[in-house]
């Protein structure tokens, strides 16, 4: 009797844990090594990490070696503060934080008085070094300024590398068409993942959801979505193919 109950709890936990890890597929993260000018590295220092549109904000502290990684930001774009007495604040900022990537953010302080301010602003390497996966992210700007052949964002999956539409899928009793599903990586249609605020939006059949239309509808409604082809972790469960990860729009204060 012992053992069934452990068997029936073991499977439970195989079946929340999935959905508990996918939860973490819409954030990114900042991360970098605070220095001196003598490019040695300086422990102790307060990052400050805030969206200015929604007012969000995250403190973290430098380690022994001077680093910092700021984790499960939502997408968007953010300023980072560095500050630490005897030393003059450093603002970093657009700093633009997408779904699964790791922004690489780091912070040189000079010695000086609070009085004084360091104000660093530029464009950000898109380049995440922090992981190995192969992928990109379709950003808000190109969902709404790229031409479509109806209203569904799952066309845009095909900017990335690696992605195509299957033809070879039929129309079936789920009521897509054929042209609705994608093929990541050279796997079947069946095996990429499609991931809507963490939460696994596939249909019965594990292909890509659609209306009797045959597209998936809700373009205005979408932020930005990442395609991620090969070396994703494993937080990402049920794919053998690839990983289509939408995130909606959410409002500011304004």
């Amino acid at each position: 009797m012992k053992s069934i109950s452990r068997a029936c709890l073991f499977g439970l936990a195989l079946l929340v844990s999935p959905a508990l890890l996918h939860a973490q597929a819409t954030t990114g993260s900042i991360s970098g090594t605070v220095t001196d000018e003598s490019s040695a590295v300086v422990p102790g220092v307060t990052i400050t990490v805030q969206n200015p549109e929604t007012g969000l904000e995250r403190t973290q502290v430098t380690d022994a070696d001077g680093r910092y990684r700021v984790l499960n930001l939502a997408p968007g774009t953010y300023t980072l503060t560095a500050a630490l007495q005897g030393f003059a604040p450093v603002v970093r900022q657009n700093l633009t934080v997408a779904i699964s990537k790791d922004v690489l953010a780091d912070v040189q302080m000079k010695v000086g008085g609070l009085t004084e301010q360091v104000t660093v602003s530029g464009e950000t390497s898109g380049v995440s070094l922090g992981t190995t996966t192969v992928g990109g992210v379709v950003t808000t700007q190109q969902i709404a300024e790229l031409p479509l052949n109806g209203r569904s964002f799952t066309q845009l999956a095909t900017l990335q590398p690696g992605v195509i539409v299957s033809r070879a899928t039929s129309r079936d009793f789920t009521g897509g068409f054929g042209s609705t599903q994608l093929a990541i990586g050279g796997a079947r249609p069946e095996q990429t993942g499609y991931l809507m605020d963490g939460t696994n939006i596939a249909d019965i059949s594990d292909k890509a959801p659609s209306s009797l239309s045959g597209v998936l509808l809700g373009v205005d409604t979408v932020q930005e979505f990442s395609v991620q082809t090969h070396g994703y972790s494993a937080e990402f469960g049920r794919a053998a193919g690839g990983i289509m990860s939408a995130v909606t729009k959410s409002g500011t204060n304004r």
